[in-house]
């Protein structure tokens, strides 16, 4: 199950905030069918130039994922 979810941790960005992205969850859970692949997570602090109107309380995150099925899609909570 580990496998479909990836954590970045606090202190990884300026927010100090850490992240959690879980794929293929249903109520918060895995189930133990998924072969959906978290590779890569990665947060980084958001550009100084941000617009005000955009916030950004978790940074800007960015993601990796290999799915069961080529061309198939994948449901994603963080």
């Amino acid at each position: 199950m580990a496998q479909a979810m990836g954590t970045a941790p606090a202190g990884a960005s300026s927010s100090g905030t850490s992240v959690t992205l879980i794929a293929d969850s249903q109520n918060g859970k895995l189930p133990s069918s998924s072969n959906t692949r978290i590779t890569s997570l990665e947060q980084k602090a958001a550009p100084a130039q941000t617009p005000k109107a955009l916030e950004t309380p978790i940074a800007l995150t960015s993601f990796k994922a290999t799915l069961e099925t080529a061309g198939s899609t994948e449901t994603f909570s963080l």
